[in-house]
């Protein structure tokens, strides 16, 4: 084998190795892919994003409904760290009243809530990314703490990620007898994801999240799943996600539950 054969096979070695290199770090170029579980990655100096998130979730037993939503910018503060700072909007539907004289009752709330993400390993770079997150919310209704350990993997057409959370809220009460008055719970999660790339900009997979309020013995651990897309154009994207709730109780009948969850992601880059 001559000098030239082996140079230029050097070089294909190279270039393909650059090509998915370019490829895994566009699979990073926005913040997620996700509708329910965060990524290590964050924005770079300068950049901006800002998105809109809505959460449906209805149960059929009952007919109560509730509609979340958020609008949020985010901005990239350059050394693997990320901010952002959201608005918060929630309305409910459900059944209440007095007893024999049932009423729908429809409530809102509004809140503030303000994010930090700071990346310690970059999956575009090592097998696994890191990041540790923190997000705190106040509202007329209460408050509460979220802190996150967000794991994932990216290959050219694989996409995994995992969160492990812990989050503390205090929730704003009134009685007769008692009329302010906070009750503080701990509740604890972990969401998980798979996405199949079929381009950068292209993915289907599936989500899942498993949840349960510590010391609570009356409520069973909740798990929903279900399918999420995922589609990118320019510096834009668009995430759509539905999951079920899969009952874990076993005293209550069926697999399959309420609520239904659905929800829907659109983020703008400016």
């Amino acid at each position: 084998m001559n000098t030239k054969q082996s140079l230029f096979r050097i070089n294909n070695r190279g270039l393909l190795s650059f090509m998915i290199l370019l490829t895994t770090v566009c699979l990073y170029g926005q913040d997620r892919q996700f509708g329910l579980t965060y990524q290590s990655t964050v924005l770079g100096r300068g950049g901006r994003d800002i998105e809109v998130h809505a959460a449906f979730q209805s149960n059929p037993h009952s007919g109560s409904q509730s509609l979340k939503s958020r609008i949020e910018l985010e901005l990239g503060l350059g050394h693997r760290l990320q901010t952002a700072l959201y608005l918060n909007f929630e309305q409910s539907l459900s059944l209440g009243g007095v007893w024999g004289n049932p009423q729908w009752v429809l409530t809102s709330s509004q809140s503030i809530s303000s994010e930090w993400k700071y990346n310690l390993l970059s999956a575009a770079s090592a097998p696994v990314g890191v990041a540790l997150y923190t997000e705190g919310t106040a509202g007329a209704d209460g408050f509460a703490w979220e802190n996150k350990i967000i794991i994932d993997r990216a290959t050219r057409h694989h996409l995994f990620a995992l969160n492990v959370i812990r989050e503390q809220q205090w929730n704003v009460f009134s009685t007769f007898l008692e009329p302010y008055f906070l009750k503080s719970f701990i509740k604890y999660e972990l969401t998980g994801g798979y996405m199949y790339r079929f381009s950068p900009s292209v993915g289907i997979g599936i989500e899942a999240k498993w949840e349960k309020e510590a010391g609570s013995k009356a409520d069973a651990a909740e798990l929903v799943a279900g399918p999420t897309f995922y589609y990118a154009f320019d510096r834009n994207f668009l995430i759509l996600n539905v999951y079920p709730e899969i009952i874990l109780d076993p005293s209550r009948n069926g697999f399959f539950g309420d609520p239904v969850n659905a929800r829907i992601l659109i983020g703008v880059g400016i």
